[in-house]
């Protein structure tokens, strides 16, 4: 969730020189389920519309007079972060105007494909680490 934030920050404050950023915690209600959707907003360049379909991909970057140093993997790796968490990731953006990225969790997502230690290992993992 660090890395997601952080990235999502980071390209708002890149590009964005003058205007706002704005940060949102809010809960949702999609179709009977409740999420938990952070939101980042800023009033910078904002996307192309022809390049929106590819922000995603990795390496991809827009071509343009607003183009930030970077090797174009972040978006890819917030995406990959979103699904490994079950997460829905949306953008919405107008050029000249700033974008918006939001990333939706299900609030009661109980990570089902995810390996979990049995309690005995979990015990034995905290005794090896006191030095017992």
């Amino acid at each position: 969730m660090h890395t997601i934030l952080n990235n999502l920050l980071s390209n708002a404050v890149k590009y964005t020189p003058q205007g706002s950023i704005d940060l949102t915690l809010g809960k949702k209600t999609v179709d009977g389920a409740d999420y938990v959707e952070l939101s980042v907003a800023d009033t910078g360049y904002g996307i192309d519309e022809k390049d929106i379909p590819h922000i995603f991909d990795r390496y991809y970057q827009a071509d343009g007079k607003h183009q930030a140093s970077g090797s174009g993997i972040g978006l890819a790796l917030v995406q990959s972060l979103a699904e490994l968490h079950g997460a829905k990731l949306s953008v919405e953006s107008q050029q000249g105007k700033g974008s918006k990225f939001s990333f939706s969790l299900r609030m009661d997502n109980t990570y089902p494909d995810a390996l979990h230690k049995e309690k005995e290992a979990i015990m034995t993992d905290v005794k090896d680490e006191e030095g017992s």
